[in-house]
């Protein structure tokens, strides 16, 4: 029955769900079968935190990149609020595991918030956020605290990062005016 599992994966499955549902318990493949059950279980837990990084990501982009905000933006996060509740509502047992999961999703989330903006990882406060703040759907962000990219030291706030911001505005002050367009006929 081993051998079953590792060429046949189909196989061996539907045969121990006939074995199963007949009541032949001392011929199921007891090891391997409870390894893909756990594997199963394993995979609820990985979608869940795949979709906390998901929504903390966006809901880090949204704190950090005010400049940038979209309706679009916020319906993706309010959508992801929505997949998770779902996937909590349909499988209560998870909320077991949360306080784990959240914590590892914040810890990916940082790190793309990171790529999809002009901040380092380390200017990401940790901690700010509790998992019913991040599901509740009036929970939008701020900065915070108010002057969090100052004290952390984020690239905005770097003197070479102003200094280049000030340049490229002088020069572009500096070039002529483009000439109006001409409507189309």
């Amino acid at each position: 029955m081993d051998n079953l599992y590792h060429t046949d994966y189909y196989r061996w499955a539907t045969r121990q769900t006939e074995l199963l549902k007949a009541g032949h318990l001392n011929s199921i493949d007891k090891d391997l079968l409870a390894a893909e059950l756990r594997k199963l279980a394993q995979g609820y837990e990985q979608e869940l935190q795949k979709r906390f990084a998901v929504l903390l990501t966006d809901l880090l982009v949204w704190q950090y990149e005010y400049d940038f905000r979209s309706y679009p933006q916020k319906c993706r996060i309010d959508t992801h609020r929505e997949n998770i509740k779902k996937l909590l509502n349909e499988e209560p047992s998870l909320k077991n595991c949360i306080p784990k999961l959240f914590t590892a999703a914040y810890e990916e989330a940082v790190y793309e918030a990171a790529i999809r903006t002009a901040y380092w990882f380390t200017d990401f406060h940790t901690g700010l956020w509790s998992v019913e703040d991040v599901l509740n759907n009036n929970f939008w962000p701020e900065l915070w605290p108010e002057n969090a990219a100052q004290e952390s030291g984020g690239l905005r706030q770097q003197p070479w990062f102003r200094q280049e911001i000030q340049r490229a505005l002088a020069e572009r002050e500096e070039l002529p005016s483009s000439p109006p367009l001409k409507k189309a006929l």
